[in-house]
């Protein structure tokens, strides 16, 4: 006999969604309540949750199989947004995120994370084989570049970042051969780190010469600490020579350090580069010049936010002042001072959760943060549960969703990971935001409610 409704639905998780819109309602009143005008936002957060639960409720009762069969489409129409928000979209604050709509501004970026768990749970899932190689993984992350290099060029670092592990996750859980993984890891670490500078290169139009002046006072230390002189040499002709062509750099490096007996190799790696070799560091190098101003100052101001006080590390500073000055209990509800006298920015987005531990403290945050403790390993149960593959990738991906937002936010409030721009799920103020996040919490429950299907 069939189970009644209510006994299918994941309660728990229900009820942990509920409570963060409810804290998040009340935090945004408070935030908004010393500013003239600002009360409204409170209403239109209200509205943003109401349709939000309705769209749970909407994308709970469709089969997921159904709905996944529309991840390809589904997809596509991501990526002409993405592209056709660079073109007509709303610029703020030096981004092109934004669709504008008379007062309603649409972020198609935040659909991008939903689109890649979609397309990549039918992409393994209907692969009827239990193993996944190399080559599938090369395939796959076709679907993971495109949406990145998309939003990249909005830009938001911080989104494309988040897409990588959602990526990582799935992939791991899809059940690829680790083996090739591995041995490239642990013993082709140099042909990983130039063919990374190749890309970079490739990417920007820049030859690897423009670089070569970083390197080579490095060499010249490599040297003196005892290397071998036919890997400097070797390592000097490479990056010496401009490379247009992928299968020849790696053909190259192939051939001339993978030479190199497995030993030797290892020892060179390991006893030098890692500590000694600046090489390592260029693909970081190729990044960096190439990062936008404000993306460049977020990085210094995390590094030395005293280095700037009133400009890039102003953010951090404010937010680091709010989340201490609520002690063990907090300040209590609505006399927060770095939210009331407007010290803290970006408070109804992506730093409310230092309002919110200003007046409730460090109890009220240990609190807050087991909710989403609670949405997570609920989450991480009914993957294990699902009744096939398609489920369990789909709820993989909507967990490392929420464990990435969270884990980021609340490390960029507190100082320990540079300002990116990630929200807070349930918790911050925005449409687009909730939508993506009700979605894939539909998607949660609804591989959860059919778990008893047979």
């Amino acid at each position: 006999m069939a189970r009644p409704f209510y006994e299918k639905v994941d309660w728990i998780v229900v009820m942990a969604a509920l409570m963060l819109a409810v804290v998040s309602l009340f935090t945004i009143y408070s935030a908004s309540s010393s500013g003239a005008g600002q009360q409204d936002i409170v209403l239109k957060q209200a509205g943003w949750f109401v349709l939000g639960f309705l769209l749970i409720a909407l994308i709970t009762s469709i089969d997921y199989h159904i709905i996944s069969a529309l991840a390809y489409p589904f997809y596509g129409a991501v990526l002409l947004s993405l592209a056709a928000v660079l073109v007509v979209g709303e610029k703020i604050m030096g981004a092109t995120r934004w669709f504008k709509l008379g007062t309603i501004s649409i972020q198609p970026s935040e659909l991008a994370k939903i689109a890649l768990i979609l397309v990549l749970a039918k992409y393994f899932s209907s692969k009827r084989k239990e193993t996944f190689y190399l080559s599938d993984v090369f395939l796959s992350a076709i679907f993971l570049a495109l949406p990145v290099g998309l939003i990249l060029k909005e830009p938001d670092l911080g989104m494309s970042i988040l897409l990588f592990p959602v990526y990582v996750a799935i992939v791991f859980v899809a059940g690829i051969d680790l083996k090739p993984v591995l041995k490239i890891l642990l013993f082709r670490p140099l042909l990983i780190i130039l063919v990374l500078g190749l890309v970079f290169s490739m990417l920007y139009k820049k030859p690897m010469d423009e670089y070569w002046k970083i390197t080579e006072p490095s060499l010249m230390a490599f040297k003196e600490s005892g290397m071998p002189t036919d890997v400097l040499e070797n390592l000097e002709k490479l990056l010496h020579r401009e490379y247009t062509q992928e299968e020849k750099f790696v053909h190259d490096v192939e051939e001339k350090i993978g030479k190199e007996s497995l030993a030797e190799y290892r020892t060179v790696i390991w006893e030098y580069t890692r500590a000694r070799f600046p090489l390592v560091t260029f693909p970081f190098m190729f990044l960096w010049l190439h990062l936008e101003e404000y993306q460049r100052n977020r990085l210094v101001a995390f590094i030395s936010p005293s280095s700037d006080p009133l400009g890039s590390g102003y953010h951090v500073i404010q937010s680091q002042i709010a989340i201490g000055s609520g002690g063990v209990w907090g300040k209590g509800f609505m006399n927060g001072t770095q939210s009331q006298l407007k010290f803290l920015p970006e408070q109804f987005t992506d730093f409310i959760f230092s309002v919110f531990s200003e007046e409730w403290g460090f109890v009220g945050s240990v609190v807050l943060l087991s909710l989403y403790l609670i949405l997570i390993l609920r989450g991480l149960s009914i993957a294990t549960k699902a009744r096939d593959k398609l489920g369990r990738l789909i709820v993989v991906g909507v967990v490392t969703v929420w464990l990435v937002h969270a884990f980021v936010n609340v490390g960029v409030t507190t100082g320990i990971m540079p300002v990116t721009g990630l929200t807070l799920p349930f918790m911050s103020y925005g449409g687009s935001s909730i939508f993506s996040t009700s979605i894939g919490l539909g998607l949660l429950l609804n591989v959860s409610y059919r778990r008893f299907d047979f």
